[in-house]
Order: structure tokens, then sequence, then C-alpha cells
């Protein structure tokens, strides 16, 4: 419980008390916030109030902000090398992780790459696909390309949760990677 009754003695030895105030609210934007008040009507039910009003305070402020809308998605190309890292290297083996940097680098980097990740839908990979049938790829090749992505398109719908619950956490390093960085080995 944050209300609680505060014993202390002072330098003099004399013993005090005081219901205290003491409440951590993580915002929409990531961030915890703390504040430590004392009641400034010394009883029980006055603290509670007090700690209900703060949490009220906290959260319409965090409302009013607007922070998940401050949240710029990613790039595409961040996000794909950011994959290629944590995802690929990790789940596959160095073949299948070769030909995913193949199909991200060859056929889905020069369409995709400097979009931002919540621009990126069905009706834009519809397109994609629409127009690498008309340069007289098969079917078969653009589906393998598009299935041999598919982590990458599960986690665009991971990722774009996590932009409208504002949580998204932006890549430390915006320089590209090196092909020797995202290969598996």
């Amino acid at each position: 419980m944050t209300v609680r009754k505060r014993r202390w003695k002072d330098a003099a030895g004399v013993q005090h008390e005081a219901w205290s105030v003491d409440v951590r609210v993580v915002g929409k934007d990531g961030k915890q916030r703390r504040i430590q008040r004392t009641s400034p009507i010394q009883s029980r039910r006055a603290a509670e109030r007090l700690e209900h009003a703060i949490r009220e305070e906290l959260l319409n402020m965090d409302e009013g902000s607007g922070a998940a809308a401050t949240i710029a998605a990613p790039q595409f190309s961040a996000f794909a090398d950011k994959f290629m890292i944590t995802y690929a290297a990790t789940n596959n083996k160095p073949s299948e992780c070769s030909a995913k940097e193949s199909i991200l680098r060859v056929h889905l980097l020069p369409e995709f790459g400097n979009r931002r990740l919540d621009q990126i839908g069905a009706a834009e990979i519809e397109e994609y696909k629409s127009k690498k049938a008309a340069g007289k790829l098969s079917r078969k090749s653009i589906n393998n390309h598009l299935t041999g992505a598919d982590p990458v398109s599960r986690t665009l719908d991971g990722a774009s949760k996590l932009l409208e619950s504002g949580t998204w956490q932006s890549s430390e390093r915006n320089t590209p990677r090196s092909s020797s960085e995202t290969r598996c080995a």
C-alpha cells in the first residue's frame, strides 16, 4: 500500500509520526513517475484521498500530453537491421539467415527501406506484389520473398502494436550496418 504512517525520531530524540503517500505511475511514454507527499490532514482517510487525487492527476496529465503520438516509428531499414541481428541470427541456420538477408537487401529494402513502420500495411504489400509481378517474377518467387520475410511481417505487426501503445524504444544506433554485422555465423 502506498499510504503509510511514517514514524521517526529527530536529532533531539523526539518521536514524530505523519501519514505519507508514495505514488508511482508508469505513463504511456514508458516513463515512471513518483511523487512522495505528506498528507496535510493527518488521518488515514485523508492520506488515501490524497493518493487517489495524485494518481488521477498523473493519469490525466499523461492522457492530455499526447505522448504516444510523439514517438516516431523507425524506418524499415533500421528495423530490418535490428531484425537480422536479433531474430534471424538467433532463430535460423546460417543458410536461412543469408537467404533472408538477400531477400531483404535485394527486394524488400529497395521497396520499403525509407518508409516508417507505421506506413507499411496490407495495401503497400499488395502494391509490392503487383510491381514484382509486372517485373516478370513468378508468383511463387514473390510469395517466397514474403514467406521468407514472414517473421519480419509478424514482427512488424508486433511493432505496430507497440507503437499504438506508445512503448516503442527506438534503436540506439542509426548508422547502417555493414553486411558482415547482419550476417549469421
